[in-house]
């Protein structure tokens, strides 16, 4: 049996992301990031993808400024990259460079 893909308020992800999409006057770069970040929430709860997204994002940049802490935040990242595939990975990239709003090409 299939378990329903919920969020953590326990709405199913699909009702979240029609509100997300009725949402008027949404420019092109939030409905990219709103379509960026659907696509890592197919397999996984919407809350921890965005909690992972951030623990990675501040990990990297971290570890590219203070290497004292560096085998500590990598053990933090690695944990939290484990939880996705090959092809969720390169997603991950992707919605770095969308949150910022840049085209990433």
């Amino acid at each position: 049996m299939q378990k329903a893909n919920l969020d953590r308020s326990g709405r199913h992800l699909q009702e979240g992301i029609k509100m997300a999409k009725s949402i008027p006057g949404l420019n092109t770069q939030q409905k990219r990031f709103i379509d960026t970040f659907r696509n890592l929430t197919h397999r996984h709860q919407s809350w921890q993808v965005w909690s992972d997204f951030i623990v990675m994002t501040a990990c990297a940049i971290s570890n590219r400024i203070d290497l004292n802490n560096y085998n500590k935040r990598e053990a933090i990242y690695m944990d939290s990259i484990k939880r996705y595939d090959a092809k969720e990975l390169k997603v991950f990239p992707e919605f770095v460079c969308v949150s910022r709003g840049s085209t990433g090409g």
